[in-house]
């Protein structure tokens, strides 16, 4: 770097200060070091890295601070190996091996409890050595003084045994603590990937942040020219009005502020940005009891990486509700249009021979009508503005449902009665067909909203009437169900195409084997189906053996219907 500076002519460099690296003895010089060492003439300025962290926030792993429990099981180490060393004295054994037990134990106490009990089972297994295997016994003096040699090199392998030991610990712990990191991240990742609701990726977040740092979180996002929480929280620094600046702070400059860190550090909690490519979408609060929590770099760094995930799931998630809105509003006006196309057709045909009859009655003075004539076209007039209130009916039950505001009033009701009912509406138009009702022979009661169901009957009446020849029987058959009750409605008719099954209870959908001169908007059945989903059951359609279509409706129950019990008449008792 040098050579290429003086080839340029550079007259400063400037470099970020370098992590010092210590040697055994010495300290070993770092990059900085020697390039203020060679530099010369150029002027070398050295700068605080950014991310270099004070002394004092540096990961604390776990034995830094020495437990009783490691210093009890220091001294049993040492008894033990006392103890084995005394045997082999007792069997002749030489002193080497003596040595080589204490170390043993010097290994097994720096793997087991660090550093600190290492240094010292190092520094007594010297002293027991001394005091019970060297003359004179029992004593810290040494008459030969050849035994300063061995408990030298004895206590300098224990020492480096110990900062091997320590040093490998370490590094176990440090291993351990990234393979949690990865970990958790693997677990928030996949199971963020998983949602797509806002609220839910807020609770799921606050949940793991409780779980993993310990400490208490809220999603804030703006809502209204202010931020609040995504879920509803007990935190009493989620409503304070000063916490809340400070989120608008983090929101509108995309830094993290509050607690541990140099931006307003008198906040209760931490506030860091939920930033992604297109912007900041939130602010994520983490408040925890230690103010010294976050400033350890490795858990502030975890918790960086949280938020950026957090904001991308949030991101997804609003992108996946502008996409639904999209596409509603997209179907919104392709059934706008459909509506408009297929209603005014269904519309304007029975308005032009309602306004064709009422014509010819208006002229009677001109030219007398008779009166079978009067009367057909009377009944015609009546028939067609029937139909234009059906379809009426229709459009505005289906637009009820659709948007939810349609009130299910479900009573027990006979269901008998309900059939017939749909039965009395359509009189007139099932004069010439064959009804078959079939019903079990006790009382069947159905919990359903008994004015719907009557609308499904009868559109399923009238979808029957328009796609079977005329003089073709219908049969409807009521039966029980371990879950409620089930109704069928059959026909004698061409039958479904199996390819249109699927597709036959859609809006606006008529079957291909309709008449040519059958009219229909493709409502009744959308109605149908919608109705019968409201009240949590299904309906499919399906052939019927030996010719025709059926319609099963399957309509559960809350419960088993109510015993209905008869007044007690004492005086009918008696007699």
């Amino acid at each position: 770097a040098l050579q290429f500076a003086r080839l340029r002519n550079v007259t400063k460099i400037v470099i970020g200060k370098s992590e010092p690296v210590r040697g055994w003895f010495r300290r070993t010089p770092t990059v900085t070091d020697r390039l203020i060492h060679e530099s010369g003439d150029i002027d070398v300025y050295v700068i605080r890295g950014a991310g270099e962290p004070h002394p004092e926030t540096a990961l604390k792993l776990r034995g830094e601070r020495v437990p009783l429990s490691a210093w009890v099981g220091t001294a049993a180490v040492l008894l033990a190996c006392t103890a084995v060393s005394l045997l082999w004295w007792e069997l002749g054994w030489t002193e080497a091996n003596l040595v080589m037990t204490y170390l043993v134990g010097v290994i097994v106490v720096g793997a087991r409890y660090g550093r600190w009990p290492s240094v010292a089972a190092s520094i007594l297994s010297v002293l027991m050595f001394d005091i019970l295997f060297t003359e004179p016994y029992y004593t810290v003096i040494v008459e030969d003084s050849q035994y300063a040699v061995t408990f030298l090199v004895m206590l300098s392998v224990g020492l480096v045994t110990s900062t091997l030991m320590t040093r490998i610990r370490r590094q176990a712990v440090l291993a351990q603590a990234s393979e949690q990191r990865t970990t958790s991240l693997y677990e928030l990742s996949r199971k963020l990937a998983a949602l797509a609701d806002t609220r839910q990726i807020a609770a799921f977040t606050e949940r793991i942040i409780a779980e993993v740092f310990d400490a208490e979180a809220i999603v804030l996002l703006p809502h209204d020219g202010s931020f609040q929480p995504v879920v509803d929280h007990r935190a009493a620094f989620a409503a304070d009005a000063s916490e809340i600046a400070v989120a608008q702070w983090v929101y509108d400059r995309g830094q993290p502020a509050g607690r541990g860190t140099d931006t307003l550090p008198a906040a209760r909690a931490l506030y860091l940005p939920l930033t992604t490519a297109d912007g900041t979408r939130g602010v994520l609060a983490v408040r925890h009891e230690d103010a010294d929590r976050f400033l350890i770099p490795q858990t502030r760094r975890l918790l960086e990486t949280y938020a950026s995930l957090i904001a991308a799931a949030l991101e997804r998630a609003e992108l996946i509700e502008e996409s639904r809105a999209a596409e509603v509003r997209a179907e919104t006006e392709r059934l706008r249009s459909t509506l408009l196309a297929s209603v005014s057709h269904d519309i304007r045909t029975p308005l032009a021979v309602i306004a064709g009859a009422s014509s010819s009655l208006l002229e009677e003075r001109d030219k007398p009508v008779e009166p079978s004539l009067r009367r057909e076209l009377l009944a015609t007039i009546f028939d067609e503005a029937d139909r234009l209130t059906h379809l009426v009916e229709n459009l505005l039950r289906l637009t009820q449902l659709s948007a939810g505001k349609f009130q299910l009033q479900k009573e027990w009701h006979p269901v008998e009665d309900v059939i017939g009912s749909a039965l009395n509406r359509l009189k007139r138009s099932l004069q010439d067909r064959p009804i078959n009702v079939s019903l079990p022979e006790e009382l069947l009661m159905g919990q359903f909203d008994a004015t719907l169901i009557e609308r499904v009957l009868v559109n399923l009446f009238e979808n029957a009437l328009r796609y079977t020849p005329h003089g073709t029987p219908l049969a409807i058959t009521a039966r029980p169900w371990h879950r409620g009750i089930v109704l069928e409605v059959a026909d004698r008719g061409p039958g479904l195409v199996p390819d249109e099954i699927d597709e036959i209870f859609e809006t606006f959908q008529r079957g291909r084997s309709a008449p040519a001169d059958s009219r229909g908007a493709g409502l009744g059945l959308a109605i149908c189906r919608a109705i019968v989903e409201a009240h949590g059951g299904q309906i499919t359609a399906a052939n019927r053996e030996g010719g025709g279509a059926v319609f099963t409706l399957e309509l559960p129950a809350d419960g088993p219907p109510p015993v209905v019990t008869l007044p007690h008449d004492p005086e009918g008792a008696a007699t």
